[in-house]
């Protein structure tokens, strides 16, 4: 993966995030959260519940390192 270029993947998953947070801490309607981002409820719910890809983990090691 390029340094400073986000993909799609990388860009949703940071929306859905950010989702997630807002809907946990200001306590705002996933529903409502879900219409306005185009995400599908279904597909957020999905993703929540997922654990992260060798993918992700390997990102994640690489950013700390």
């Amino acid at each position: 993966m390029t340094k400073g270029r986000s993909t799609t993947f990388e860009v949703n998953a940071n929306l859905r995030t950010n989702l997630q947070r807002l809907s946990e801490q200001k306590h705002y309607p996933v529903s409502a959260l879900c219409k306005i981002t185009g995400i599908s409820r279904s597909a957020y719910y999905k993703w929540r519940h997922r654990g992260k890809s060798q993918n992700e983990l390997q990102n994640e090691f690489e950013m700390c390192h």
